[in-house]
């Protein structure tokens, strides 16, 4: 593997870290989960693709891996929110009920 593809990384972190700031502004905030918990998951979800795509050979210098990172990390980060949020509700709810 060429080392010239994780000079790109950073790019893609900041980019999730990014993202991560403003979903809970696009999804609304919630007590569920810490103000980090987005950004932290946008940064995974954003990095873990780059990597992945990178592993399949698609080049750091063309679009195609720009636009599936770009793309497919706030869905992910999205989905992953709201299924923390859901989770958490309904432990909530759990311990509420046996106390």
């Amino acid at each position: 593997m060429d080392l010239n593809h994780l000079i790109s990384l950073p790019v893609v972190v900041i980019y999730g870290i990014l993202l991560g700031l403003i979903t809970p502004y696009v999804i609304g905030k919630s007590d569920k989960h810490g103000s980090l918990v987005p950004a932290s998951i946008a940064v995974i979800s954003g990095s873990g693709l780059w990597l992945i795509l990178t592993l399949f050979g698609l080049p750091h210098s063309e679009a195609p891996i720009w636009l599936l990172v770009m793309l497919l990390t706030p869905p992910i980060t999205i989905v992953a929110v709201r299924i923390i949020r859901k989770k958490r509700t309904e432990q909530d709810e759990l311990q509420l009920k046996s106390l």
